[in-house]
């Protein structure tokens, strides 16, 4: 239901699904438990031309679209597999109050768009691989016991905070790997 009163919980069985998902922006208050071995994959790039003539920029690309508030996801992989095309967003935020918990982001440039200006992201033991400012975006973001992987010697994080908002990205107890 759109703008539920109560929570709900959805359920990702184990495999790979290669599908572009939008968590619409009616569809708050959800817990999303994704089983081990469930992955939410798409190739989509900049510069890719649609069907329609369309020429994709950086604001298309996500596999993972997330624009309602109060939500949480568990345990899920989502990746972009385009490869070194240019920007390429595996997971992107719009909505308020996200929690990603242990939670893998898979991609190359821009892996990370936290879109939502007024929006606030929490992320509690992840995992975030990429190449070129592969966590981006104006929200604020507390990461906590994270792992940033480097896939190659440029910068990691591109944030665009606000003058509204007193803090942008904070990383907490993160590692980072290259």
């Amino acid at each position: 239901p759109s703008k539920p009163q109560a929570w709900r919980k959805v359920v990702i069985r184990k495999g790979i699904y290669r599908e572009k998902v939008t968590l619409d922006v009616y569809k708050d208050k959800v817990l999303i438990e994704a089983e081990e071995g469930a992955a939410i994959v798409w190739g989509d790039h900049t510069g890719l031309v649609e069907a329609d003539g369309h020429v994709m920029t950086t604001y298309d690309t996500w596999t993972l679209s997330v624009r309602a508030d109060d939500v949480v996801i568990r345990n899920l992989t989502v990746e972009n597999d385009a490869g070194e095309v240019g920007q390429a967003v595996a997971v992107e935020t719009r909505g308020d109050r996200i929690e990603f918990e242990n939670c893998r982001f898979l991609g190359n440039q821009d892996t990370f768009f936290t879109k939502g200006y007024v929006s606030r992201i929490y992320l509690r033991d992840c995992y975030i691989e990429g190449t070129t400012d592969f966590i981006f975006g104006p929200s604020i973001v507390l990461m906590e016991s994270c792992t940033l992987h480097c896939k190659r010697n440029s910068f990691i994080t591109a944030a665009s905070t606000t003058e509204r908002n007193r803090y942008g990205y904070v990383l907490r107890r993160c590692t980072v790997t290259a």
